[in-house]
């Protein structure tokens, strides 16, 4: 279970919502084993909430067991404050995972900034003020990363793996790829740009071995893979 808690703002209000994996759980809102979002009586109140499919604000969030660490989960969260300032959001619980489960917190609202959230009680400090987006974060949660063998690319969609220093992306879709962003582990931005409209797209990452993530944006979604790159 990861909870997050953010505080701040003029009267330095708090508010918390968790998000955990269970067996039987679902996208959508499971009634049993899931929280709705009351929104606090002040309406200058700090909040934060996560969204789950079908649009139910949640204050605690259940998603399905066996997909963690078998592809990439995203949570969107909504933040919302009554006053311009300082804020900060503490990440609790990390240690409960699997070990190579990867935590990103991602700021749209400071152009795409991912951070790697890698330790107990983790803090991430921001500015807000009311009137901004509240669909501002999201939290990936990552699997360990492989190099998939031909056989397990699937037959449609978009495929990103690597090797060696570079990274793939093969295009099965029916889909137009507007943009191509690369982050390192400390969440900066590497790498931003287009691809030709082509099937397979080779794209040079780093001479540095580690960890990526690669983020392909379509006309019609985005696709997020992390990788391994090394220096051959």
């Amino acid at each position: 279970m990861l909870s997050v808690t953010v505080t701040g703002g003029t009267n330095n209000f708090e508010d918390i919502m968790y998000v955990y994996f269970e067996e039987g759980a679902t996208f959508d809102y499971d009634e049993e084993i899931e929280s709705k979002k009351w929104n606090s009586v002040n309406i200058d109140a700090t909040m934060i909430r996560s969204i789950a499919e079908d649009g139910t604000e949640l204050a605690i969030n259940a998603l399905p067991f066996a997909t963690l660490n078998n592809e990439m989960i995203t949570v969107p969260t909504q933040f919302q404050c009554g006053y311009n300032g300082d804020y900060t959001l503490t990440f609790d619980g990390v240690e409960s995972f699997d070990w190579g489960t990867e935590i990103w917190l991602e700021d749209t609202h400071i152009g795409n900034h991912w951070i790697s959230i890698s330790e107990d009680d983790f803090e991430y400090r921001f500015t807000a003020a009311p009137d901004d987006p509240a669909d501002r974060f999201f939290i990936h949660f990552f699997g360990p990363t492989y190099t998939p063998e031909t056989d397990a690319i699937t037959e449609n969609g978009i495929n990103i793996y690597a090797s060696g220093n570079y990274a793939y992306v093969l295009n099965k879709a029916q889909e137009n790829i507007k943009n191509v962003a690369v982050h390192n582990l400390m969440g900066k931005t590497i790498y931003t740009g287009t691809l030709p409209q082509q099937t397979l797209n080779k794209l040079f990452v780093s001479n540095e071995t580690g960890y990526y993530v690669v983020q392909v944006e379509t006309d019609k979604k985005i696709y997020t893979q992390k990788v391994l790159i090394f220096d051959k």
